[in-house]
């Protein structure tokens, strides 16, 4: 079984370590298109055996019309070659109980072709020593509506995911079907070091947004003050409930 794994990157040197040792542990390939880091990313990407980095496309006036049209069409490549594609950006990180190859493979046997995980929004006081298993250091979270994401599905079964915006709502068009109920679990980690990393990176994804994106609204929560995702993080942390076992 072969899977591969689509995902775009800027300045991510605060989880690429452990999104590297995690993915690498269970996919045969990793196809980065980067925007331009020059934190230490590209260094790692070019160290990594199982990564095929590239440069992200053109944006024109809009960064998120841009990565969406990118998401249409750059797992295509994958079809004829892989049995499951995986999207996924440096945050986010697909978990099952059983191993996710494992979980593919029964997916596979029962002719599962899109995964709908359950969605979650991590929460931590810092991230762990690089080398750590990060899942199970930061393991608490809360479910969260729109965090479901279909990002994985096999690519000779679909001829479109149609992503909405920011993924969070897709309309897959092929031979559809959907594991249901859902068991796999898809884990954000953004909510995490509120002063070394959340509100910096939040800053910085502000900062980088184009006119045409300001123009449509996207992006528009950025504009959070640090009173407010401070709420957001108590609140979290107030909620949260362990996600990941063991």
């Amino acid at each position: 079984m072969k899977i591969h794994l689509y995902t775009i990157a800027w300045n991510d040197i605060a989880l690429l370590p452990f999104y590297l040792s995690y993915y690498g542990d269970w996919v045969d390939r990793i196809i980065v298109y980067d925007d331009g880091s020059d934190d230490g990313c590209l260094e790692l990407f070019r160290a990594h055996p199982k990564v095929d980095l590239r440069a992200f496309p053109a944006k024109q006036d809009s960064f998120v019309l841009t990565a969406n049209a990118l998401w249409d069409y750059a797992w295509s490549e994958s079809r004829n070659i892989a049995d499951w594609v995986v999207i996924a950006n440096i945050d986010e990180f697909f978990w099952h109980r059983d191993g996710m190859r494992t979980y593919l493979s029964k997916c596979t046997e029962n002719r599962i072709t899109v995964i709908k995980p359950l969605g979650y929004e991590m929460v931590g006081d810092a991230f762990p020593p690089v080398g750590s298993d990060l899942l199970r250091s930061l393991p608490m979270g809360v479910p969260m509506w729109g965090l479901d994401k279909q990002q994985i599905f096999n690519p000779g079964a679909i001829s479109d995911m149609d992503f909405g915006v920011g993924r969070h709502v897709s309309s897959p068009i092929g031979r559809v079907k959907v594991t249901d109920p859902p068991e796999a679990k898809l884990l954000h980690y953004k909510y995490v070091d509120m002063t070394g990393y959340h509100n910096p990176r939040q800053d910085a994804l502000k900062a980088r947004l184009l006119k045409g994106d300001r123009d449509r609204g996207y992006g528009s929560h950025y504009n959070a003050t640090t009173q407010e995702r401070m709420r957001s993080f108590l609140w979290l942390k107030h909620h949260a409930g362990r996600v990941v076992d063991g």
